[in-house]
């Protein structure tokens, strides 16, 4: 009963925030949308930007979970992310544009750190490497996406998704192998 309380709020956070920014909607408007009492809502979340900030991360989430965390589908599954955001443009820029720019991108992070140390292991195979090095390079990778994701919102999210990213990757792709096949031969 208490998932579905917290997706029936989740639900109906995201379709006010399809009517008015984020600055306007409150708790009250929320529960009496929601037809819950103010004390169930703060069961689930402190406040309006806890709210917010679940909303995203579950979204986030659930699109990156989608593709397997096995290496080879890791640009996959952020075209998909940037899709998401794309289609639901004017949710996502509500939320951008009011919450804390660190905790959205840490959001972002967490969400794809396990595709990125995945692709390091693969690319690194056979090789010697530390596991502090695979952690510090699979870092380093998902600080540089999130960056980009986080730039490509600030700009309005212009661009096709799935060209931004072979863009990056035409970029950068060869940069990201070569450290990721190489690693063990820099640090020594």
């Amino acid at each position: 009963m208490s998932q579905l309380t917290k997706q029936a709020i989740q639900h109906e956070f995201g379709e006010m925030l399809k009517e008015a920014p984020f600055k306007q909607i409150t708790v009250r408007a929320l529960t009496e949308r929601t037809g819950i009492n103010r004390n169930t809502f703060y069961y689930h979340y402190k406040d309006i930007y806890d709210l917010a900030e679940d909303y995203f991360q579950v979204r986030v989430h659930r699109i990156v979970d989608a593709y397997p965390v096995n290496g080879s589908q890791w640009t996959n599954g952020i075209k998909s992310l940037l899709d998401f955001f794309q289609q639901n443009r004017v949710i996502a820029m509500n939320i951008y544009n009011s919450m804390d720019y660190v905790v959205l991108e840490d959001v972002m992070f967490n969400a794809l750190i396990d595709y990125s140390r995945v692709y390091i292991e693969n690319k690194s195979a056979g090789r010697n490497m530390k596991e502090e090095d695979i952690k510090r390079i699979a870092d380093f990778i998902t600080l540089a996406i999130t960056g980009c994701i986080m730039r490509w919102a600030k700009d309005g999210m212009r661009g096709e998704p799935s060209a931004v990213i072979d863009r990056y990757i035409k970029l950068f792709g060869s940069t990201l192998n070569y450290i990721a096949e190489n690693a063990d031969a820099l640090i020594d």
